[in-house]
């Protein structure tokens, strides 16, 4: 009997076996051809934290720290939110860009998964993929998403083999649930979700919900969640994803805890909803002329806008799942000539950071930046000649904005090196760089002005002081602000050009000295603002710092954000994108100066709600506390910076003996108010070893599928002719 146990337990094992993944990629389990094409190899190492390590390989040993110490904040804040602690320790797994990502086979199937027949149960893992588009405001959302979805998963599913199979089977949760949920927690709202939902609701897209699929299942779930928080508060989440787990059914969350069925629930969403967004869509429009395409394609993402300086030309670019495209559109002969198309139409996550585009001063020449087989690469189109000049672009990971001076022997670019998104200017004939930001603060859509003696870009830094070396600790903010740096002088000051804390200014561009076009989302719409700037004396200290100000009014009153803009100051003529009616809208007309609005727009209901929750979150983040450890402390008294600070004493009661890291949260609670913080030994907050990564395995996918051949085989064709058969 012991001999057919081991037998069965062996056959077991063995069958099983081919459920067993590794870590990182599927590698030899994929059959011939299946396999993702990898350019380059990685050489990944770890660093282990008590909960959860963090993966990287070259080059990216800063942008896992990065994302070690958001995880060591947020990882506790998530799990509040949920009041349900992960069991398992997290690996996150981060890529420098999202073209090493997919050169990975995670997510791919292998044949004989892709053709079964029967059920598939995943067992919910630990793992987190992260790439790095440039962004950290980005980045950081989506480490929130990832941690979401891991504790909702372990949750929902358990962690065991057994649960998961129990729970994955009979618990069928929709799209708009999980993603929807796993969005408002990584990102309870902003302007850009707010401008998708209200177009899906206006336009009758998300009236039923419950049906749909893919970004509009994420963002109709998103303001469904946001909706059920609003009215009944956030604790009452984690009630309802508990009533789910017992009753197995979504619906029954939400009739139990909030005594509403989801159809009744889903009729006051649309109508909250629909109520907040009905003044703005009365008060405000849309362009009525100059639309570059009559019928776009709804399929289509278009972005990147760019006028010919001649202003006879207009270029962008279109991406279809995947599939991007780069058109220039002449508005003489109104044709669309497509000169460059790469990637294929595929289901999976999709990279809009590129290609980026440029017109040279000739209006003759367009350059384009795209990433290719994990390279950057430099493109050059005549239009004259219609022939593209290619060349590498070395050092850099990414290049998210480019354009050319005006001389056109310089382009200057913001590009991302060991997770930094940083200014550089690059010399076309000598293909050397100059570096002109080196620090956290991210930095997008640099511009030569003033003759190129100024460089004009958009950041979310504090200072306005450049730091070349030893980058000050909270440098950054949540909102982004025009700056403008002394390319000539080389002058570290920088001048700050935007007005208003927690709104953003991107994209800007300056027709004259001291002018500005670009937009803000200043009332809670991205608008387009003109604004002239002037300065005063704020401090003066080794050197005389200006504070600069802003003199703007709103040029467009649009009740749909602007996503992307270009202006022609010699042509005088506007081109831009809004989405609107769930389509891609380009338009190019006259550009007016008229103060038509007044000098501001009228806010919507949002807006306030979200500038609080900005400053919030900013002061909480941005708090500076001093790290000090346990060992200054004598006779309960802390002597820091001269100053002597009591603390109450601290006894110990046999009885209810407190270990060493209660006492240190007992002299924390009482060093809060002014920031300092205390650790058992100073040497604890030094960084665990960078280790190699050997290869390991886990269970990632158990298939299960009934098999009739046994059976099939006593049955055989019937030839016409009366056949016996006798079992052996």
């Amino acid at each position: 009997m012991k001999s057919i146990v081991r037998i069965g337990l062996l056959l077991f094992l063995m069958l099983s076996s081919a459920g067993l993944s590794a870590q990182f990629y599927n590698g030899m389990q994929m059959n011939f051809g299946k396999n993702r094409v990898q350019y380059n190899n990685r050489y990944w190492k770890y660093y282990r934290f008590e909960r959860f390590d963090v993966y990287s390989y070259e080059n990216g040993t800063d942008l896992s720290l990065y994302v070690a110490d958001f995880v060591e904040k947020e990882l506790a804040l998530i799990e509040r939110f949920f009041d349900y602690d992960i069991e398992r320790r997290m690996i996150f797994l981060t890529y420098n860009k999202h073209s090493d990502f997919r050169q990975s086979n995670i997510g791919l199937v292998s044949e004989a998964e892709e053709y079964n027949i029967g059920g598939t149960t995943k067992i919910i893992q630990n793992k987190v993929f992260l790439y790095f588009d440039g962004d950290h405001m980005n980045f950081e959302r989506q480490i929130r998403a990832a941690i979401a979805e891991v504790l909702v998963s372990e949750m929902m599913y358990g962690t065991g083999l057994k649960a998961n199979m129990t729970s994955s089977t009979m618990i069928n949760l929709p799209e708009w649930y999980l993603e929807g949920l796993i969005s408002f927690v990584s990102n309870p709202w902003d302007y850009e979700m707010e401008n998708r939902v209200k177009d899906g609701i206006v336009s009758g897209k998300y009236s039923k919900f419950v049906n749909l699929q893919d970004d509009d299942a994420r963002y109709a779930g998103h303001s469904f969640w946001k909706y059920v928080a609003d009215l009944y508060g956030v604790s009452i989440i984690p009630q309802i994803l508990y009533i789910t787990k017992i009753n197995k059914n979504a619906e029954s969350g939400f009739h139990y805890v909030l005594g509403s069925k989801l159809k009744e629930l889903s009729i006051d969403w649309a109508a909250y909803y629909l109520g907040m967004y009905a003044s703005t869509e009365e008060n405000a429009g849309l362009p009525d002329q100059g639309k570059i395409l009559e019928k776009p394609n709804k399929r289509r993402v278009y972005q990147n806008i760019k006028i010919s300086p001649d202003g006879r030309m207009v270029a962008y670019v279109t991406n279809q799942k995947g599939q991007y495209k780069i058109w220039i559109h002449d508005e003489a002969t109104d044709k669309h000539l497509r000169i460059y198309k790469r990637g294929e139409r595929l289901d999976q996550i999709h990279d809009y950071s590129f290609p980026e585009l440029a017109w040279h001063p000739s209006s003759q020449i367009l350059g384009f930046v795209t990433e290719e087989k994990g390279e950057l690469k430099f493109h050059i189109y005549n239009l004259e000649t219609r022939k593209i000049t290619t060349r590498n672009l070395l050092y850099f990971e990414k290049v998210l904005d480019l354009s050319f001076s005006p001389d056109a022997r310089k382009l200057v670019f913001s590009a991302v090196v060991d997770g930094q998104t940083d200014i550089w200017v690059f010399d076309i004939a000598a293909s050397t760089n100059d570096r002109i930001t080196n620090d956290l603060a991210d930095d997008f859509n640099p511009k030569f002005i003033n003759n190129m003696n100024n460089i004009s870009f958009v950041s979310n830094r504090r200072r306005d002081t450049l730091f070349m070396e030893n980058d000050p600790e909270n440098n950054t903010t949540t909102a982004f602000a025009v700056y403008v740096y002394d390319y000539a002088g080389r002058n570290p000051v920088l001048q700050k050009i935007s007005e208003g804390d927690y709104i953003n200014h991107t994209q800007p561009l300056s027709p004259r000295r001291n002018e500005f076009f670009y937009l803000s989302d200043k009332n809670g719409i991205v608008n387009r603002y003109y604004a002239k700037y002037d300065s005063t004396i704020s401090l003066v200290d080794t050197t005389i710092h200006y504070r600069y100000f802003a003199n703007s009014f709103p040029l467009s009153n649009y009740k749909r954000n602007i996503l992307s803009h270009d202006i022609n100051t010699e042509t005088k003529e506007i081109a831009e994108i809004v989405y609107n009616e769930r389509k891609y809208h380009m338009y190019k007309y006259p550009m007016e100066f008229e103060k038509k609005f007044g000098d501001k727009l009228e806010s919507t209901v949002y807006k306030d709600r979200h500038v609080s929750r900005l400053t919030a979150e900013d002061s909480i983040h941005h708090v500076e506390k001093k790290v000090i450890s346990m060992k200054d402390i004598a006779d309960n008294q802390l002597v820091h910076q001269g100053d002597t600070i009591e603390l109450q004493e601290f006894t110990i009661d046999i009885n209810k003996y407190i270990f060493e890291r209660e006492k240190l949260n007992y002299y924390n609670n009482q060093l809060r108010d002014i920031n300092l913080n205390l650790v058992l030994d100073s040497t604890e907050n030094k960084r665990m070893m960078y280790i190699d990564y050997s290869t390991s395995f886990y269970p990632n996918k158990l298939v299960n599928q009934i098999d009739f051949s046994f059976l099939n085989a006593s049955y055989q064709a019937f030839t016409g002719e009366h056949t016996t058969i006798i079992p052996d």
